[in-house]
């Protein structure tokens, strides 16, 4: 944390599912991501209602936090006051400190909640995804001394076992083409749809014409 080179702000997150339990309604498991309190920072996106994560709630020891997606936050009863309710996840309860807005989805539609993962400075076990925020003066698809510095710097921290050496092939992905890679062919077969349309729309108005 502050020292990964290149990058103006880091968060790393997880996927955590989880159960949630809101009254007498069953309990049900939802798709959730558990993450450091950088995330919606490096992110760039402010929740509608309330907060988001802010420094601490990733500590240990400190109280359970949770911000909902909009579509959980509708499933819930879309209550104005619902920043500062607790409600029940994995059989915790966890405060509501904030709700995202209509649309806003990451790392994909379907997570429902965003906890703040409380952060052990001293695990050798941990696997997450990192996502950064390039620092001015950087460029996201020229970062090749960034990147060998911190694997130079796990190397030093980390003794990797050999089938999971993360200095190995470490590479940088541009967010819009991590979320889009799995729509991409769809997204281009809908084009060519779309253009075969247009082409047959447009022949047929040039047979009328003649």
């Amino acid at each position: 944390r502050g020292r990964v080179p290149g990058f103006q702000q880091v968060a790393l997150y997880r996927q955590h599912d989880v159960t949630v339990r809101n009254g007498d309604a069953p309990t049900r498991l939802i798709p959730g991501i558990s993450a450091s309190v950088e995330l919606f920072d490096v992110l760039g996106a402010q929740p509608t209602l309330g907060r988001g994560f802010q420094s601490g709630d990733d500590v240990q020891g400190a109280e359970p936090v949770a911000v909902l997606s909009y579509g959980l936050w509708q499933e819930l009863g879309s209550r104005q006051a619902v920043v500062g309710t607790r409600l029940t996840l994995d059989g915790e309860p966890h405060t509501v400190v904030g709700v995202m807005p209509r649309g806003f989805w990451f790392p994909d539609p379907s997570v429902r909640v965003w906890t703040a993962e409380p952060l052990n400075p001293e695990s050798v076990s941990w696997n997450s995804t990192l996502i950064g925020r390039v620092a001015p003066g950087y460029d996201v698809r020229a970062m090749a001394a960034p990147v060998a510095r911190l694997v130079a710097m796990l190397d030093e921290r980390f003794d990797y076992p050999a089938q999971w050496d993360k200095t190995k092939g470490a590479v940088i992905t541009p967010l819009r083409d991590d979320l889009m890679r799995g729509m991409k062919p769809a997204l281009l077969a809908t084009l060519g749809a779309l253009a075969l349309v247009l082409v047959i729309a447009c022949v047929n108005v040039a047979a009328l014409m003649l």
